[in-house]
């Protein structure tokens, strides 16, 4: 089967090979692609919304995509520009796309309220959380199993921390009780582990003492935009059925980090 121009268009000009073809148009329902680098991914995600409106599967603004950075964003927009520019005639209306932490920081601007989080928090900049996190480390008792000389390091180290807790939705809290219960069985495990326990017992206080000083000072981090998506979604699903019937079409890139 031949690709359209507008299919074609995607791909820059060129035609699609079988297995391009066969994630552009595959029946419309749940599927995971699975491609290397390099393999035109993103072509392939635009050529896969434009063959939906040419098939009348959906139209463009039942399209929702989503993809990691504002790079492959921005890339999907213009290629799917110009397909619909050599479609006739030529849809009037445009998929959603965006990145997951701008479309998850749209959900908790507009319903973060309903979660009792102030949707005007402002969003903090890589240099902010440093110093905010450094801010934090008055209200921390004094480290033992943390060389404190290195206040670089433990700021880089309770950031990680607390994106990963963030991405894992799990409470620093709940990681430090886990680290409390191997300290507790201590013959069971090596030297280094325990060692790294009660150093992420120590992070897991200052990640506490950070999330605070975020809810003082009315702000968030890029984590938190996804953490409170989340919470609204599983909260209230009255707007988890809304974003369902307002985007029959989903797809997901990079779907494997999400």
């Amino acid at each position: 089967m031949n690709a359209s121009a507008a299919v074609r268009a995607c791909m820059r000009a060129n035609e699609p090979t079988a297995e391009q073809w066969k994630a552009i148009a595959g029946l419309p329902e749940p599927q995971a692609i699975i491609a290397g680098a390099g393999s035109g991914k993103t072509a392939i995600m635009a050529a896969r919304m434009v063959w939906m409106v040419e098939q009348g599967l959906a139209r463009p603004a039942q399209i929702l995509g989503l993809t990691f950075t504002n790079k492959a964003a921005n890339e999907l927009e213009e290629r799917i520009d110009v397909a619909f520019s050599q479609m006739d005639p030529s849809p009037e209306d445009r998929p959603t796309v965006s990145t997951y932490n701008a479309f998850a920081d749209r959900l908790v601007r507009e319903h973060g309220l309903r979660i009792g989080f102030d949707p005007d928090s402002a969003l903090l900049s890589q240099a902010q959380a440093w110093q905010l996190v450094g801010e934090s480390l008055d209200d921390v008792p004094a480290f033992e199993a943390i060389d404190s000389r290195s206040v670089a390091s433990i700021t880089r180290s309770a950031l990680s921390l607390a994106d990963q807790c963030a991405n894992n939705f799990v409470a620093p809290q709940e990681v430090a009780e886990e680290d409390r219960r191997v300290l507790q069985r201590e013959a069971a495990y090596e030297k280094e582990v325990l060692t790294c326990s009660a150093r992420r017992i120590e992070l897991c206080a200052v990640v506490q003492a950070y999330q605070h000083l975020k809810k003082l000072r009315r702000c968030m981090d890029y984590g938190d935009q996804v953490t409170k998506a989340v919470q609204v979604l599983e909260t209230w699903p009255s707007v988890a059925s809304e974003l369902r019937a307002r985007y029959p079409a989903i797809l997901l890139d990079e779907y494997q980090d999400t």
